[in-house]
């Protein structure tokens, strides 16, 4: 299957120990996929305890938390990755172009912002 092969993928490539939140951001990107969304948090959660700075763990939990309707936690994780985006920005870093691909980085602060003003709190 398809996953199979995403999985053989992520697990053949070498991540070195100081990038293994590339590893969890792609296994949570798979499980995602999969629709199981108790391993997708907890690889993800993984993934920003990894690398507090890495904005994608941050934004990726905030979708699945937009999803699973869990407002407290779905505000906190967008603002870290706004946070996180914004000074990205400001240093014109575009170190995960890999994710990012066409996209410039006021695109996904501007859609962090909207889902944290969409909680209505």
């Amino acid at each position: 299957s398809r996953i199979d092969e995403a999985r053989a993928i992520i697990e053949s490539h070498p991540f070195p120990p100081q990038a293994l939140e590339y590893k969890f951001y792609l296994y949570g990107r798979m499980y995602n996929s999969m629709g199981d969304t108790a391993k997708e948090q907890s690889i993800l959660n993984k993934c920003v305890i990894s690398n507090p700075k890495f904005w994608p763990g941050w934004f990726s939990l905030g979708l699945l938390y937009a999803r699973t309707n869990q407002k407290g936690k779905l505000r906190d994780a967008f603002g870290k990755a706004r946070d996180l985006l914004k000074v990205a920005a400001g240093q014109n870093k575009t170190e995960y172009d890999f994710i990012v691909e066409s996209f410039d980085l006021s695109y996904f602060i501007n859609l962090a912002d909207n889902y944290i003003r969409n909680t209505g709190e």
